[in-house]
Parts: structure tokens; C-alpha cells; sequence
């Protein structure tokens, strides 16, 4: 049976690793997930985000999420998940360059710290890229890759 790793830091640099078997975490054990974009590409290296985004709840509802569209906190409850979307990128000469991420995570609580941090389940999935007129078709690529593999895994 596989294992997977929850890794979180917290911003007093604590870092905590807790594994578990696969059936653990599974998409059913979040209560709702919802889906976020963050936008840091310029100059068209990024035309397509709305169409990521829901390329991105649709692909994980059918990896077994229960995407939510309307999410009514500001803050992450305990027991929901995120899943980011991640495009830097700028133009240079006539292609972009610039890197991707793709990634689910939860709110954890520390006792020790007494504070919560969100921390990734099973590994983020990163890609760079170089030279592409935009980063469109590459978002989409991970968004179901990821998506299909969930809980991604760099070791696979």
C-alpha cells in the first residue's frame, strides 16, 4: 500500500511531517474543497485563467472532491481543502518562461503552537516551462494530471 506525507510549516519555522496509508486521505475525507487561482503571470503568458479554474473544479469533482464554487469564509475551516493553481511567468524575446504549481491543502492545527497553518496532502505537482507563447495549454495539462493521480506523489 502506498504512503503519502502531510508537511506543514508553520511561520515559526516549525515543520511537522505526519504520515499515513493511502486510504486516509482520500478525496471523501474533506467535508467541501474549493479552487483558487493565483495569477502572477504577465505580458498574455496567462490568458486562460477562468477557464483554469474551472477545468480544475471539474477535475477534481471527478477525482472524487466535493468543489464547492461559493465558499462563504475568508479562512480555510478545519476540515476543508484548497486546491491552488499557481502560474509565475513573464515574456521574454517572443516566448514566456516561468513555472507552474499545483497542489491541495488543508488547515492543520498545532497544539503545541497553538495555531493552525495550511499545509500541502501528498506532494505538490511543479512544472517549468520555457519558450511557449503562453502557459494555457501547460495549466491544463497539470490541472489533470494532478487531478487524476491526487495524492500526487514526486517519488512515482
Amino acid at each position: 500500500m502506498k504512503k503519502f506525507c502531510v508537511t506543514a510549516v508553520s511561520t515559526a519555522v516549525f515543520v511537522s511531517t505526519a504520515c499515513a496509508e493511502e486510504p486516509w486521505v482520500t478525496p471523501s475525507v474533506f467535508k467541501q474543497a474549493i479552487v483558487k487561482v493565483y495569477d502572477g503571470a504577465s505580458d498574455g503568458c496567462w490568458t486562460n485563467i477562468g477557464e483554469s479554474k474551472r477545468y480544475a473544479e471539474d477535475q477534481f469533482k471527478l477525482a472524487g472532491f466535493n468543489v464547492v464554487e461559493d465558499y462563504s469564509s475568508e479562512t480555510l475551516s478545519l476540515g476543508d481543502a484548497e486546491i491552488s493553481v499557481l502560474v509565475s511567468s513573464e515574456r521574454f524575446g517572443s516566448g514566456c518562461y516561468g513555472s507552474l504549481r499545483v497542489e491541495v491543502r488543508t488547515s492543520l492545527y498545532f497544539a503545541l503552537a497553538d495555531t493552525y497553518v495550511l499545509g500541502n496532502v501528498g506532494a505538490p505537482l511543479g512544472q517549468d516551462f520555457n519558450g511557449y507563447d503562453n502557459a494555457n495549454l501547460i495549466a491544463l495539462n497539470a490541472i489533470k494530471d494532478h487531478a487524476e493521480n491526487w495524492p500526487y506523489r514526486s517519488d512515482q
